[in-house]
């Protein structure tokens, strides 16, 4: 499939998260037939499929300069902001053109229409130039496909493969929402399994920046390893936690919720409503990625599973104990 792509031409391929996608696509190139370009709006990303393209013996550059983009190479791993206009349009001279790869390509469109520009533009300018491009994502929403079918089918030629969007590849064991008005019992519930003696980790979504440095800061003094990972700070996060003993927690905003390998997860923590599903699919989907049984804790009622608060044991439980002590008082 990737060198069925022509000049001009746009397919995205929509696979559930989990599947391999990244993985299928080093499996299928051609070692030198035609350049490749991979661009990836998350550094951390982009260095991590820099790292596995390297095990594959290309030749590749991990092009985050434009000093970088010069020498001979084979494969590109680049962000938006890192390939500028200039050497677009230098690549688009070559025969055959390099093949352009869009990982996480719903997030051009999300991103791209909010804080990060370059993003959209750069759709355009690959676009106007002609390249063969080829969109990785497993959550393309209504609005996203809109986009693709619409906007982004004025300079391509646009096909969608679809072979499992909005789909999660490894089901969560349990996968239980609680009522909005019950934030403080879902701490509760959390903080009671992290005092468990367990060797296994945790990952807990923060909505904000100090929530992750005030909860890192809190079970660091109660004596349970955790990680804090943060926008901006993902690359070092990821080399520290491949360089330690996985922790009991790992606390996180948005950062971790696209792509990277944190290896065996058991618990999905989601501390605030989402407003879309994908950005749910996503961040819950960090579980599991290795076959692991994995259970997810939310305040919406998505993905395969779903069951209210009250169709949990453990928590009945919890929430038994707790009122029984009010009324004991």
């Amino acid at each position: 499939m990737v060198n069925l792509v022509e000049d001009g031409e746009l397919k995205v391929l929509l696979a559930p998260t989990g599947s391999g996608k990244t993985h299928f696509i080093l499996n299928c190139l051609d070692k030198g037939l035609q350049k490749i370009v991979f661009v990836s709006p998350l550094r951390a990303l982009a260095m991590e499929f820099y790292e596995k393209a390297q095990r594959k013996s290309l030749l590749v550059c991990p092009a985050m300069k434009q000093e970088e983009f010069e020498g001979d190479w084979e494969f590109l791993v680049t962000t938006p902001e890192s390939m500028k206009k200039a050497m677009l349009e230098k690549l688009s001279l070559c025969h055959p053109k390099p093949l352009i790869i869009l990982d996480e390509i719903h997030l051009f469109y999300k991103w791209g229409n909010t804080f990060r520009p370059r993003l959209l533009s750069f759709i355009e300018q690959i676009g106007s130039l002609g390249f063969p491009s080829l969109g990785l994502t497993a959550t393309l929403d209504h609005s996203s496909l809109d986009w693709l079918k619409h906007s982004v089918s004025q300079g391509f030629e646009t096909t969608v493969l679809d072979h499992g969007n909005m789909k999660m590849n490894f089901p969560p064991l349990f996968n239980i929402h609680f009522p909005k008005q019950l934030r403080v019992l879902f701490n509760t519930f959390f903080e009671d399994q992290m005092r468990k003696e367990s060797h296994q980790t945790a990952l807990y979504f923060c909505r904000t920046r100090d929530e992750v440095f005030n909860w890192v800061e809190y079970f660091h003094w109660l004596g349970i390893r955790s990680m804090g990972c943060v926008g901006g700070d993902t690359t070092t996060f990821m080399k520290n936690y491949d360089r330690n003993k996985p922790p009991r927690v790992i606390f996180s905003t948005s950062a971790l919720s696209h792509g990277v390998n944190l290896g065996v997860i058991n618990e999905i923590y989601i501390n605030h409503p989402l407003e879309d599903e994908d950005m749910w699919i996503q961040m819950a989907s960090r579980g599991g990625r290795t076959g692991e049984n994995f259970n997810i804790y939310s305040f919406n009622s998505w993905g395969p599973g779903n069951k209210p608060l009250w169709c949990s044991p453990i928590l009945l439980k919890l929430l038994w104990s707790r009122l029984s002590g009010i009324f004991r008082v």
